[in-house]
């Protein structure tokens, strides 16, 4: 049970992570001054977001939670912090980067822009990136476990 669910979230972590870069990438290269590809490019990033990213993260979030579950208490200070990282990353994602997502694009489907939506998105974007590397550097590092096995 435990490769399964280490399996399922590196599943998810690859989907979350690759389709956040997906997203740096996208933004990066959308010209709002060619309507048709922006468009495209906008549409792109929402449905990337709705059908792997949101999954990805719910993924990730879940198996994290059942494998921390099964460790002995108490669970190290380390595993707490990224979970609160990750449901921060989560709500971030879901209430602010989500919607922004949907009203650029559907505003680039009118051929307009949204400029207040690419604002929060703006914000939230690399909020959200320097969570996921925290994320990541905790769950690589794994501090308590360093200094556990520094003193064994």
């Amino acid at each position: 049970m435990r490769t399964l669910a280490r399996t399922a979230h590196m599943i998810g972590l690859a989907a979350f992570v690759g389709t956040v870069l997906s997203h740096v990438l996208v933004s990066a290269v959308a010209d709002p001054n060619e309507p048709s590809g922006y468009h495209a490019l906008m549409v792109l990033k929402d449905t990337g977001t709705r059908f792997v990213l949101i999954p990805g993260l719910v993924l990730m979030g879940l198996s994290g939670v059942f494998m921390a579950w099964r460790l002995p208490r108490p669970c190290p200070v380390w595993l707490k912090v990224k979970l609160v990282l990750v449901a921060a990353a989560a709500a971030n994602g879901l209430l602010v980067l989500m919607p922004a997502g949907a009203h650029i694009a559907d505003a680039a489907s009118a051929g307009a822009f949204a400029p207040d939506a690419l604002a929060r998105e703006a914000v939230a974007g690399p909020v959200n990136v320097a969570l996921i590397l925290a994320i990541l550097v905790l769950s690589i590092a794994r501090p308590s476990r360093r200094r556990t096995e520094a003193l064994s």
